[in-house]
């Protein structure tokens, strides 16, 4: 027989797990198994990829926005707004 199962996190309501998996295109490194009775949703790599650009590209746009309003960094070229819009986390 196989090792017994490790508990290594326990996930509430609202939760999410295999994300690097479709990120990265690789296998999940761990098992999740439900104690209780769970609703779940499932994405292919493509509908994830798609969900997870469309909200960065959402945030840039609204960092994008925030930095043209500041006055200090009018002098700066789209492409250095660009890069700041990009490191502003």
């Amino acid at each position: 027989m196989g090792e017994p199962p490790i508990k290594v996190q326990h996930l509430g309501p609202g939760a999410s797990f295999g994300e690097l998996s479709l990120m990265y295109n690789s296998p999940r490194a761990a098992t999740v198994t439900a104690v209780t009775d769970v609703s779940l949703w499932a994405l292919d790599r493509r509908t994830f990829r798609h969900v997870v650009s469309s909200g960065t590209q959402r945030a840039r746009r609204m960092h994008e926005g925030f930095l043209e309003r500041v006055p200090i960094l009018s002098t700066l070229t789209v492409r250095s707004k660009l890069c700041a819009s990009d490191t502003h986390q």
